[in-house]
């Protein structure tokens, strides 16, 4: 399923949610961007289904079988990540609750 939807979003610009936090170098959080990430589905590394590329800052993330929760057309990807933009490196941490709803530029868990 994974595979298939991202071969027919190859070459097209998505947003990620929730919302990509962004550190500068001594780890404090700078203001949000809804960045535009490209995606890449045709040459991706083994085991990935695809690589997004944020066209801003050229940072890569590697999106692996079960990584994404939802596509919202025309352009919005929810992944099962939060990520985190520090220097160049690409810092993921794993939601822990997969009932988590995007408010605004916050996650909220939500009412069971």
């Amino acid at each position: 399923m994974q595979r298939k939807l991202f071969k027919t979003l190859d070459g097209q610009l998505v947003r990620l949610r929730p919302p990509v936090h962004r550190q500068d170098g001594d780890g404090s959080y700078l203001p949000w961007v809804d960045d535009l990430w490209r995606v890449d589905a045709r040459f991706p590394v083994k085991g990935a289904v695809a690589r997004l590329t944020n066209i801003r800052t050229m940072h890569l993330f590697d999106v692996f079988g079960d990584g994404v929760q939802e596509f919202r057309a025309p352009d919005v990807v929810f992944v099962r990540s939060q990520l985190t933009l520090k220097g160049n490196e690409v810092l993921r941490e794993e939601l822990a609750d997969r009932r988590l709803a995007y408010a605004g530029s916050r996650v909220r868990k939500q009412n069971a």
